[in-house]
């Protein structure tokens, strides 16, 4: 018997840039790209000199920056969510976060934490 899948909705490959501002009250900035995207949560590489690192439970600030559209201005979408899991697809980097709240904000406010 299979065993079932804890994820929840379909996953899409998206390749965005990806940040975290925060973990748990630690202020830590971790830089990568998603690997894959659902309407519940993400899968994220970050780089291997960021540090912090990430453990399954701690909250998270995470920022998606989406591509520029028209003139419209740079845009993000501002996600509070928590670590569910480490090291999938065997890269020791990658961490995967579940969503509590999305919100689309401007890239600039965002990056001052406003």
């Amino acid at each position: 018997m299979k065993p079932e899948d804890p994820r929840r909705g379909k996953r899409y490959e998206v390749r965005l840039a990806c940040r975290v501002e925060s973990l748990s009250g630690v202020s830590v900035k971790l830089s990568g790209v998603t690997l894959n995207v659902s309407r519940s949560g993400l899968l994220a590489s970050f780089d291997a000199s960021d540090s912090p690192t990430p453990q399954v439970g701690q909250t998270a600030r995470i920022l998606l920056e989406l591509p520029q559209a028209g003139d419209i201005g740079n845009r993000c979408v501002e996600c509070g969510g928590r670590v569910v899991r480490t090291g999938d697809s065997g890269d020791p980097h990658s961490f995967a976060f579940e969503f509590r709240r999305i919100q689309f904000r401007s890239l600039a406010t965002a990056l001052l934490g406003t």
